[in-house]
Formats: structure tokens, sequence, C-alpha cells
């Protein structure tokens, strides 16, 4: 190597220890300003009174966000995971528990009380003899009603547990057509005169939300179908069990509100079964034995027909209906009055909202002995039974920002860069490092909301 050669390898090589030597300067210098930036911080803070004077803040170290991370999507385990679902439902484990994909046939002569309590005849009559034509349910759909049953089973353990159930998932069968359903328990109410042991049917759903907090029309004919239906159960007779009532548990499987349980006691109603077995005769007679699909019940855009999984071949032949934004236009068979008559009519219309206005007024005067009232009364709820529907006060709180503690604390420097201050704007500058957690605390006030008198459903306890 030449002289030449060597003297600008080692001039490179100084150049680059340099640049480091600055780069390492400048990091040095910016953690000495930061140094001196919170130390001008606290002395603000203590010449405004907010730290007592001669403390200063402890060192303060947290993790900082990373802007990338060293991970990337993998569908190995999420396709496995997957892939248990879609051959439980082809296998047809649990068959009341999973969705048989389509292609599955299962061949029956009978009907299941949810198919006669819930389902229109069109898609009883798909379920029973054409399968194939529903849609395969999405993972997701399986998934619902494999945690369903977690659901169901979890609630019964516990309740097992308790010794306030008993005799879990047994058949029950209607004499007259073979209709099955199973119910979720027994619950043990004593005896009667004749030594019977009395018992009422419980029945589980799982549901999502506010859906768990009422009771729906299938839950309630799915029940008088299980209390009639056990009159002529085998086992009841030979175990002496006389069933009493009928009791729907509804858990919320998602947790959405606040009381994630609710149960119903709910009696024998007589009118509504005649009616139930009548249905039910005609639907084996005619699904069944005569393999006959009726028409369509109900319009495409219901609620039952939209949840179908035979929606696509139950409707096939009709087109889709289109939903667009109706246009103004002018309508020819209404007449453009004179401008008298627009102005008549104008008035007129300012008239109605004032009488909106007044009947607004008025609702607010009636809210105001409510609440005077509730006030007095310390009552939780008023029901109104025709509306079945209560009037409840409504308080809340709300959230302000003390602008004059930050800037007592902050100065006017630091003050300036969340000037348009906001909760969302404070928990930035905070978790920027701007100001700290403990003096965006003290900048926060909660006032409470002016009380209201709202329309909610009745509970259960305000009607004891």
């Amino acid at each position: 190597m030449t002289e030449e050669k060597k003297s600008s390898k080692f001039s490179e090589k100084r150049r680059r220890d340099r640049e480091m030597l600055k780069r390492k300067t400048k990091r040095v210098e910016e953690k000495v300003r930061a140094a001196q930036q919170l130390r001008t911080d606290v002395d603000v803070l203590e010449n405004a009174g907010i730290v007592p004077e001669g403390k200063r803040f402890a060192r303060i170290k947290v993790l900082s966000k990373q802007t990338r991370f060293l991970a990337e999507p993998e569908k190995e385990l999420v396709e496995a995971y997957y892939k248990t679902y879609r051959d439980d439902s082809k296998q047809g484990r649990s068959d009341r528990a999973t969705i048989r994909e389509k292609g599955v046939r299962k061949t029956r002569q009978y009907l299941y009380f949810t198919e006669i309590a819930r389902y229109c005849p069109r898609e009883v009559f798909f379920r029973i003899h054409m399968p194939e034509k529903g849609r395969d349910y999405a993972i997701k759909g399986l998934m619902l009603f494999d945690d369903g049953q977690l659901h169901h089973r979890e609630v019964q353990q516990r309740l097992q547990r308790e010794r306030k159930l008993m005799n879990p998932e047994r058949e029950l069968i209607l004499p007259e057509n073979g209709a099955v359903g199973y119910y979720d328990g027994l619950t043990q109410e004593g005896m009667d005169g004749s030594g019977n042991r009395l018992v009422d049917i419980w029945e589980m759903k799982s549901k999502i939300g506010t859906a768990a907090l009422s009771f729906s029309q299938d839950d309630y004919d799915q029940g008088q179908l299980y209390h009639y239906a056990a009159r002529f159960c085998p086992t009841f007779k030979r175990k002496g069990w006389k069933v009493r009532k009928i009791r729907i548990f509804n858990r919320d499987r998602a947790l959405m509100v606040d009381d994630p349980a609710h149960s119903w006691i709910v009696d024998p109603d007589p009118e509504r079964l005649k009616e139930l077995l009548d249905y039910a005769r005609w639907l084996h007679r005619t699904v069944i034995e005569e393999k006959y699909l009726c028409p369509h019940p109900y319009t495409r855009d219901h609620e039952k027909c939209f949840w179908c999984r035979f929606n696509s071949w139950c409707w096939r032949g009709f087109p889709a209906p289109t939903k667009e934004r109706e246009v103004i236009a002018p309508d020819p068979e209404i007449p453009v009055p004179d401008k008298e008559i627009l102005e008549s009519m104008g008035k007129r219309f300012i008239e109605i909202r004032n009488e909106v206005k007044k009947l607004e007024d008025e609702k607010g005067e009636i809210a105001a002995v409510f609440l005077n009232y509730f006030a007095k009364t310390k009552v939780k709820q008023f029901p109104i039974q025709e509306y079945d529907r209560a009037l409840a006060p409504i308080t809340g709180e709300q959230k302000r920002i003390q602008r004059e503690i930050l800037f007592k604390a902050l100065g006017a420097k630091l003050f300036a860069q969340i000037s348009d201050v906001s909760s969302k704007r404070l928990e930035s500058a905070v978790a920027s490092g701007i100001i700290t957690g403990d003096i965006a605390q003290r900048a926060l006030k909660y006032d409470p909301k002016k009380p209201y008198v709202g329309v909610v459903k009745i509970k259960e306890e305000e009607e004891r």
C-alpha cells in the first residue's frame, strides 16, 4: 500500500470520528437543555404554589411508544383454529350446538320446539327437505353458536354448584306429532299435597347486549311447549316430578350491560298453548307429511328473512330491492297557490311550530314536578303501566378544564402549547411530556349535569 493511500484512509477514519463525536455532543446538549427545562418547570410550579418550595419532582421514567414493531401477521395458527370449527360443522358434532354446512343432508320426520316457536314455515321446509340450499355459515357464526354452548355449560355448572339446578339437558316430546325440545335444567320447588316433587323447567338463553334485558315472544312460546310436553314425559312420571312453572334465564355473553343476567318466571298460558299446538299440527302436516312449500309469509326486508340462511334461495327470481335517495321533484297534482295563500300557509306552519314549542314547555313543567317528586321521596322510578315504561330521573356529569390552574402551573410559554384546551388535548400533552399527569388531573373538574326526566323500562324491583 502506497503512502498516499495510507494517508487517504487515515483521513477518512478521522472524519468519521469527528462526525461521531459531533453527534454524541449534540445528544448530550439536548439532554442538558431538557434538564434545564425541567428545572424551569419546577420553579414555575413552586412560584404558583402548586409544589411546596424546596421540593423537586422525583425523576420520571416511562416507556415510550414504538413507531414500528418487529412483528408481522401470520395465518398458520388462525387457519388451524378456524379449521376446527369447519370440521365440527361437517361432522355434525353436537348437532344442536353447531351449524351443518351446505351439502350435508340430515333426513328427519319431526320438528324442533325452536322451529315451532321461532322460524318461518318456509325456513322449516328448507331445513328439513333442502338443507343444501342454505348458505354456509361464516366462521363468526360457528363461533357464536359454540360460544353460546360454552355460556350454557358455565351457567349450568354454577347453578348446580349452588344446588339450584338439576337434571340438565333432557329431551321432551309432543305426543301429537313427535316434535322434540331440549330444556336446560330443572329447579326444585318443594312438594305438593300428593307427594309429587314440584319443579320448574329452566331454559337458558345467551344473548348480546340489551337483548338480554328483554323477554321475547319466542322464549315465551318455547317455554309453554316445554311445560305441556313435560306432562307426557315417562321420566317425570316415574320420578314423581310435577312441573309448576317455566323459568327463562338470559345471559349477556358480551357483558355490555351492567346487569348481565336476567331471569323470568313464566306461568302456564292455556290460550297461547292452544294456538301453539294448532300451529305445530299444521306445520307437521304441511311441511313434513305433505312436503308443501307455502307462499312467503313475510316481506324480504322482514327480520326473519334478513337472518335466514335460505334467504337467497327462497327469494330467487325476485329482483333485489334497490334503495336510492329520493330527489325532491314538483308534484303536478299539487298546484302552486298564489302568494297570499302561501303567506297564510306559512303563518299556519309557524303556528304549528309554536304549538310544538308550547308542548315542549308543558313537558318541562311536568318534568319539574316529577324531579321534585323524585327528590323528596327518593323513589328511583315512577311506573306508567299503560305504556309499560317508567319515568326516572337521569343524572350525569361533564368534564371541564380549569384553564387558570394550568396557566399558573405552566406559565405563559408552556400554556401556549396547549392553549386550545380540551380533555383529549390535555391527554396528548401528558403523553408528549409537556406536562405531568398530576398537573393535568388538578386542572380537571367534573361538574354535575342538570338532571332531567327520562323514559326507561320498568325495573322488576320497582314493580314489587
